[in-house]
């Protein structure tokens, strides 16, 4: 059966006022390093990207991260109800399996469900935001079919000390407080952020708190070589208080989260660099559920879920020619999952990618990538991209790209066991996606910027939940499309 999903002819006319972050003119606009892990000029990507800065986060009332990419266009949140509700992302019609969302380019996805709770990323560390909007399989393997989100931390800057308190109070006991502190001392620099929020909610049993640390250290080697060590740990608990008509009040659920991440930089010369990253994330998800039915009994039922992902990843890039750019890297990622209701597994995936970048004429750019993931479980995805771009003038610009995409299934697509009413299926297939769009961009003036961006993604072997009988369980469907 072949289904067929057209968006609400989208088109996005995108009006971007984007006062201090184009005010100051070209030269000021940061290097994007989402849509090319070599970076690039705002002016230069043949991709779509929107970039909230760091003053857009600054003149914000935004209390998590959500609040921001609503904001955008082809950006849709999944908000699960009050402050203690999950917030997934959604981009271009998919799901929030579908867009991948990273820190300082650590992937944080969760391979238990594949996706992202927005909550867990404390804005208070945050610099800047950058958005892909359309797939980065090419570059970044799974999950990256609708987009992605590339959250990027602050960074010590030179001086002495800074130190910032901030505390918000409102209705229903809702808090958030936050401290920042860092310093950029010679060679040697540190962030440390902190962040405690919580709620009493709306609702009898809706209460909810949490925590989060992180911490970054930076150290100078030379000019253009530095390594940096981040490392954070984020705690909740939330009351589960149910559906309004049928209540719940003695249900909770509390979550733990830590990761560490080592990554190292150097430009060796004008022409060549190379970059390294280690990392570790842990995620631990507790449901607690009072089996005696009285209030006053602790007979709780515990399920608890336990994730492990380590990974690393390395590039070399190169500039041969003055108009030639190319990146060749290597990955490798161990992905393992111990619940108490899918059991023990574990997967493996090793991958190359490889990118380049050619200037023709000073007006056409052409780039291009391909990348070859091996999973351990179900075998080799090949997912290669094609673009360009060409500048009537450096203010008005055309852009085109088509590029494929996967999506792997998730621990618990695969493992879920059979409660009588919802079952896993271990043969349920990867995700793929094709994906054709057409754009132009206009920057009207320095601080007025217009863009237009159609797209088709055609997608097939989609994961869906549904009954087969009685039972809910993951099967691929045929095919969607999805335009916009």
């Amino acid at each position: 059966m072949r289904k067929t999903q057209r968006l609400t002819a989208v088109f996005g006319l995108c009006f971007g006022i984007i006062g201090n972050a184009m005010g100051a003119g070209y030269e000021m606009q940061p290097i994007i390093i989402t849509a090319s892990r070599v970076g690039e000029n705002p002016g230069d990507m043949t991709r779509k990207v929107d970039v909230i800065t760091h003053n857009d986060l600054e003149t914000s009332a935004a209390r998590d991260l959500s609040d921001v990419l609503t904001k955008l266009t082809s950006v849709n949140i999944s908000h699960y109800g009050g402050v203690a509700g999950t917030k997934n992302v959604r981009m271009r019609g998919g799901t929030a399996q579908q867009v991948l969302v990273m820190v300082d380019g650590r992937p944080i996805n969760n391979p238990r469900d594949g996706s992202v709770d927005l909550n867990t990323v404390p804005l208070d560390n945050v610099d800047r935001i950058e958005v892909l909007h359309g797939p980065a399989s090419s570059l970044y393997g799974s999950q990256a079919m609708g987009g992605a989100v590339n959250v990027i931390t602050k960074t010590p800057l030179p001086g002495k000390p800074v130190t910032e308190i901030s505390t918000r109070y409102g209705s229903f006991s809702n808090s958030l407080h936050r401290l920042s502190h860092g310093a950029q001392i010679s060679r040697f620099g540190y962030q440390i952020n902190g962040e405690l929020a919580g709620t009493r909610g709306f609702r009898e049993h809706g209460g909810y708190k949490s925590q989060d640390l992180n911490g970054k250290w930076t150290y100078d080697l030379a000019a253009r070589h530095k390594i940096s060590l981040n490392l954070g740990a984020n705690g909740d608990r939330a009351d589960l208080p149910g559906e309004i008509t049928a209540v719940d009040l003695d249900d909770e659920q509390r979550s733990v989260k830590n990761f560490a991440d080592l990554a190292w930089n150097a430009e060796l010369n004008d022409r060549i660099g190379v970059s390294a990253r280690v990392y570790d994330n842990f995620d631990r998800l507790e449901f607690r559920e009072n089996t005696a039915g009285a209030l006053w009994d602790t007979a709780y039922e515990k399920t608890v879920h336990r994730t492990w992902v380590q990974g690393i990843d390395g590039n070399l890039r190169s500039r041969p020619f003055d108009a030639d750019t190319v990146m060749v890297g290597v990955t490798f990622q161990r992905n393992k999952n111990e619940s108490m209701r899918t059991g023990t597994h574990d997967y493996s995936v090793r991958a190359g990618y490889l990118e380049n970048h050619l200037e023709l004429f000073d007006r056409l750019k052409l780039s291009g990538s391909v990348r070859v993931d091996d999973y351990s479980t179900f075998g080799s995805k090949t997912n290669p991209s094609a673009g360009f771009l060409f500048k009537f003038t450096p203010r008005y610009r055309f852009r085109g790209l088509y590029s494929r995409s996967f999506r792997a299934p998730t621990f618990n697509d695969l493992y879920w066991p059979d409660t009588g009413w919802t079952k896993g299926n271990p043969n349920v297939r990867p995700e793929k996606g094709a994906t054709k769009e057409v754009g132009i961009d206009n920057d009207l003036t320095d601080d007025l910027s217009v863009s237009a961006t159609y797209f088709r993604n055609d997608f097939k072997d989609l994961i869906n939940w549904a009954p087969d009988g009685a039972v809910w369980t993951p099967s691929n469907v045929d095919a969607a499309e999805m335009d916009g």
